[in-house]
């Protein structure tokens, strides 16, 4: 099966060319570069906790967001409170606002931050 990208599907699934993929492949690297360069100027990068929020993550099984990833970019928060079992009702009863607030009220936060605070949290509470 021919397309307009002139690729072809191999058991449902697409085949690119290999300049198709070199070219996805640099838009993707060129994305990534992008985002460093923007963590690099907006968020903060210096905490303490780093070492004890990856111990933490070892323990639950969770992968942590990369450093260039902010805190408003609420896929890995919520990940890590489905992959622990925790209700988001539940987190936004103990923060006492909802989580999706701390990138809002904290800009310079990175998603690493937000997951390893609710990790503390969780090795905590639950």
């Amino acid at each position: 099966m021919e397309s307009n990208m002139n690729t072809t599907t191999k058991n449902h699934h697409l085949v690119m060319t290999k300049e198709q993929r070199d070219e996805y492949r640099a838009k993707a690297a060129e994305t990534v570069r992008l985002k460093q360069e923007w963590a690099k100027a907006n968020l903060r990068d210096d905490y303490a906790d780093k070492p004890h929020w990856s111990s933490l993550a070892s323990k639950y099984k969770i992968t942590m967001p990369r450093w260039y990833e902010p805190a408003t970019e609420l896929k890995h928060i919520r990940k890590a409170m489905r992959k622990v079992g925790v209700e988001y009702k539940t987190y936004n009863e103990s923060l006492g606002f909802q989580y999706k607030e701390i990138g809002e009220l904290n800009p310079n936060m990175p998603a690493y931050a937000s997951v390893g605070l609710f990790l503390e949290w969780v090795d905590e509470n639950v």
